[in-house]
């Protein structure tokens, strides 16, 4: 159980759904962004071509626009560790070419008729693709580092002293950066606090449908032994002559094959409708051979699993025993009515005979409470209600609706 258990936790802790999602998202939105804002600085670009070396335009076209685009491309299919070396090898590629700039120059620096390198000016694209490579402790750290590049740069390409403009270029730069930074960690801060909550109701339900399960089992141990053993074991006792041995033996060869089909794995997955009214037919034969039976099939049924049919089944074959112990004797009528429906079943079983108080029923007596009850409401969309009155009769009703 132990590994079971290890098994089903870490199958949702490997699943980012929320967090790919919004990468994807994200990075495709970043490729279309650098496509727009590369064609929207494309003459600028142009016209700074002749100032810089071939290399270092390469490096800076690929940071602004080639591998944006690649990214866009990839964001559809390409994992989540993918998409964040592929973001992270924006980032660096745009920081080498901020590191690079003067270095790239043909002459050391820009004429001074020209503007501000192309480059220093889509500083977000950057932005964007460290705040998805990189932690929030170094995505901060790099919107600060550019914008000194940036400030750095715009003094060294110009021969004409132009710090003041550096310093106004630099604080929008990291403006602009901590906006989009801010953006992308919170989306994906949001995204990861989703999934986290996701991966703890999984962790809820699984543990709650293990719970469930558990329970059920010692519900049906409990009804067994309830139903069949101590049933078997009380005749016995009360038996002073030989006159109930083959019934006592009847009851005995029943324990033994419920006890059987309890340990043994169920050969069949469903059973159909009629089948199963057939079968709460027999059972009401066997147990009570002078009771009503009445069963109507829709047209429309659907199968039934075998652990539902046998926890109906069970549970009305104890109410029948209830109703033959304590009803009263041969002057009481009894019924059983089943309804096979589209969605489910309902089994009615009523008798006119003594009835009981519900109220004064301890919680020691299992018939009621663990046989009855219990079994059939831990069935996902099982239903058990019991109705009686000292003098008034009982009915029992067992429902199961597979749509629940």
């Amino acid at each position: 159980m132990s590994a079971q258990k290890a098994t089903i936790e870490a199958a949702p802790a490997a699943a980012h759904e929320a967090e790919t999602r919004m990468r994807r998202l994200t990075s495709f939105t970043l490729g279309i962004g650098a496509l727009i804002a590369f064609g929207s600085i494309s003459e600028n670009i142009v016209a700074q071509l002749a100032d810089f070396h071939l290399w270092w335009s390469v490096v800076a076209i690929s940071a602004a626009v080639a591998l944006p685009l690649a990214l866009a491309v990839a964001s559809r299919v390409a994992s989540r560790r993918t998409l964040r070396a592929l973001a992270g090898a924006i980032a660096i590629t745009y920081l080498a070419a901020l590191l690079t700039l003067t270095l790239g120059t043909r002459t050391g620096t820009l004429p001074p008729e020209a503007n501000a390198p192309w480059m220093l000016g889509i500083t977000p694209i950057a932005a964007i693709a460290a705040a998805l490579a990189f932690s929030m402790q170094l995505a901060w750290a790099y919107c600060g580092i550019t914008a000194v590049l940036v400030a750095g740069d715009r003094i060294l390409a110009h021969s004409t002293d132009i710090a003041l403009v550096a310093t106004q270029d630099a604080l929008v730069a990291l403006l602009v950066q901590a906006v989009f930074t801010a953006l992308v960690l919170v989306s994906l801060s949001t995204a990861r606090t989703l999934d986290h909550l996701a991966h703890q109701a999984r962790m809820e339900m699984t543990e709650r449908a293990v719970r469930d399960a558990r329970l059920r089992q010692r519900v049906h141990a409990s009804s067994l032994v309830h139903d069949h053993v101590l049933a078997t074991l009380l005749l016995a006792s009360r038996d002073e002559s030989d006159d109930f041995r083959p019934t006592i033996s009847v009851s005995a060869l029943n324990s033994l094959t419920a006890i059987a089909r309890y340990a043994a794995p169920p050969m069949a997955i469903a059973v159909s409708p009629l089948d199963f009214a057939w079968r709460l037919q027999a059972t009401t034969t066997q147990m009570a051979p002078f009771a009503l039976f009445e069963y109507a099939l829709a047209p429309a049924a659907h199968m039934i699993s075998v652990d539902v049919a046998e926890t109906l089944s069970e549970a009305a074959a104890e109410a029948l025993r209830n109703s033959l112990r304590h009803a009263g004797g041969s002057d009481v009528n009894r019924a059983v009515r089943v309804d096979l429906y589209a969605a489910g079943a309902r089994i009615v079983i009523l008798d006119d005979g003594a009835g009981f108080d519900l109220a004064s029923v301890p919680e020691s007596r299992l018939g009621l409470r663990v046989s009855i009850t219990q079994r059939v409401t831990l069935l996902p969309g099982g239903r058990a209600s019991i109705l009686s009155r000292p003098g008034e009769g009982t009915i029992v009703s067992l429902e199961w609706n597979s749509r629940d």
